[in-house]
């Protein structure tokens, strides 16, 4: 599950980066980063905490490894598609620039 979580907010992060690349505002690709770890480090690991079971002694283990999880891979996940995000949109305005230059070509 936690997996899921992380490659859909991967998923948004790149809309997100598509988004303000339409809009033409560079600093918002630094926001949506910093934003995404926000909710990796503080928000999201809370959501998957066990219930603390009444009577019982409650071991933090799991709590540590849900944390160290969101932690690790999704900062990640969030630096990979960072970085990846632009390498594509590069790469697909170059192909389709090489396929204007294809039609323009067959038009003269």
């Amino acid at each position: 599950m936690i997996l899921q979580i992380i490659l859909l907010i991967s998923f948004i992060q790149a809309l997100l980066y598509l988004f303000a690349a339409a809009l033409r505002f560079k600093p918002a690709r630094y926001f949506i980063l910093v934003a995404v770890l926000i909710v990796y480090f503080f928000i999201l690991p809370q959501y998957f905490y066990p219930e603390p079971k009444p009577n019982r002694v409650n071991c933090g283990l799991p709590i540590l490894a849900i944390n160290m999880g969101f932690w690790i891979f999704g900062s990640l996940a969030a630096t990979f598609t960072h970085f990846l995000t632009p390498i594509e949109m590069w790469k697909i305005s170059r192909d389709s620039m090489e396929e204007h230059e294809i039609i323009d070509a067959k038009i003269d």
